[in-house]
């Protein structure tokens, strides 16, 4: 949403939104905390952003809109088709009077399509179960129950003013919500979202102290703060069939649409359960009608899960065994196949005094594998770990520690990226895709091959471990 300080020379302009101001010390101090946090998505995107993908052959989006607003009489049905139901081309089909844009950079057109057809919810809400909850990494989710239109006709009178730089924290969103932008067409250059990553946007925020009305108001005003936001905000170059999400704490804008096609868009806002049911403060919105940005008012009472993988040893195949050597070594039986058992037997089935050797580019610590490994070291199996230098330091530490108390473990990092995960225990090997972390064993679909009795093949394995640790250094 783009805002406007008040400009008695422009017919357009509203009148200076009220900003989101927090000053009470209790709701601040866990406001400062959520914006200064790290959160589950930037963990795994530091840049506070990311393109997923999605087949818009099942998700006929497109064809919808040209429903809707054929049923609104806005534009002849037979004629987009026949353009290939491409958006992009609305403004050749729609009457100049419902392409201007009001002062919320609301055009009749964008309006006529919040009267979607129940089909555009059922795949709306599949796509954020199928597709975006599923990628996103932060667990189930609460989703906002009516998307948000955008329809940006070619040079359309009425856009208001300046380019309006802003975070939705300002408008009154929660800086725990992950934002969802949909294309329904080529989007680029002012036919596009204008973008900040997250780094830049938070120093630029911190500076105005969150002192958002301030912050808003310079963006209409100061030279300075305009030039600087023009230049950190870039226009996102995607198109049908891709997925922008990105930390509701980034600076975007929505700029007047200057290029010769329209621009159709929806966005929306997913709610993690797991930061919801931690936060203590309540958002509310800004503008004339005060959402309600709470769970089963503007975003849905349902979660929408994270299913998992399907595949492989994923928990839904968790009824199928293989057989394990028990803990204690004194027998063998029937254990659940997870995708850590075949390693873990291997490594129960080493003996006093043999070396077992592994390469993995990723290690977390506190998996199965870590602890079979510090139980096999315990009673005499040595231990040779290659980890790619790049975060692994929390492994690395804790197998120091473990060899530092008297354990035959030693571990190395790979200078250069080593995206290998592997590991050798006599004649007997493992390899595959996945690495010794949660994430592998419990979330992503991924595979891992054990043989054994393959003198040959175990060989060429400790071979190439021997020249993967020859090429490292210690940790």
């Amino acid at each position: 949403m783009s805002y406007l300080i008040a400009d008695p020379k422009n017919k357009n302009a509203r009148p200076a939104p009220d900003y989101a101001d927090y000053r009470d010390p209790t709701f601040r101090r866990e406001f400062v905390a959520d914006m200064e946090r790290v959160s589950p998505f930037q963990r795994q995107h530091p840049n506070g952003v990311a393109v997923l993908r999605y087949d818009a052959r099942q998700f006929d989006f497109c064809g919808l809109v040209g429903d809707t607003l054929a049923a609104a009489g806005m534009l002849d049905r037979v004629a987009l088709a026949a353009r290939g139901n491409r958006l992009e081309y609305l403004h050749e089909l729609v009457a100049a009077e419902n392409q201007a844009m009001d002062s919320s950079q609301q055009s009749a057109a964008a309006k006529a399509l919040y009267e979607m057809p129940a089909r555009f919810g059922a795949l709306y809400e599949r796509l954020l179960a199928e597709i975006v909850v599923p990628q996103l990494g932060v667990g189930p989710a609460h989703f906002q129950r009516t998307p948000t239109f955008r329809v940006f006709f070619p040079n359309a009178p009425g856009y208001p003013g300046e380019t309006s730089y802003h975070s939705d924290i300002m408008i009154g969103h929660n800086p725990r919500e992950v934002n969802v932008f949909v294309p329904l067409v080529r989007c680029e250059a002012t036919r596009s979202l204008l973008f900040a990553e997250l780094p830049e946007s938070l120093e630029l925020l911190r500076e105005y102290d969150y002192d958002f009305a301030r912050f808003g108001s310079d963006t209409q005003n100061d030279p300075v703060l305009m030039e600087r936001c023009a230049r950190m905000c870039q226009p996102l170059e995607v198109d049908v069939g891709d997925i922008v999400v990105f930390d509701s704490r980034c600076v975007h804008a929505g700029p007047a649409n200057k290029t010769p096609l329209t621009r159709v868009t929806f966005d929306a806002r997913v709610m993690p359960v797991a930061d919801h049911a931690t936060q203590h403060n309540v958002y509310q919105g800004r503008g004339r009608r005060r959402a309600d940005f709470s769970i089963g008012a503007y975003f849905s009472a349902r979660a929408v899960s994270d299913p998992g993988p399907t595949t492989g040893y994923a928990p839904a195949n968790a009824a199928k065994t293989t057989p394990v050597l028990d803990a204690d070594l004194e027998g063998v039986t029937a254990q659940p196949a997870t995708l850590s058992s075949g390693v873990v037997d291997l490594i129960r089935r080493a003996r006093p005094g043999d070396t077992v050797k592994i390469a993995q580019y990723g290690f977390s610590v506190g998996t199965v594998e870590m602890n079979e490994i510090v139980a096999a070291a315990t009673r005499g199996v040595s231990f040779r770990v290659v980890l790619d230098k790049a975060g692994n330091s929390a492994s690395a530490a804790a197998l120091k520690a473990h060899a530092a108390a008297g354990l035959p473990i030693e571990v190395r990092l790979q200078k250069r990226t080593m995206h290998q995960k592997f590991g050798v225990v006599g004649d007997d090997a493992f390899f595959g895709s996945a690495n010794f972390s949660n994430s592998a064993s419990g979330k992503n679909s991924e595979d891992r091959f054990v043989v054994k009795n393959n003198a040959e093949l175990s060989r060429e394995l400790a071979d190439e471990h021997d020249r993967l640790w020859a090429k490292s250094v210690p940790a």
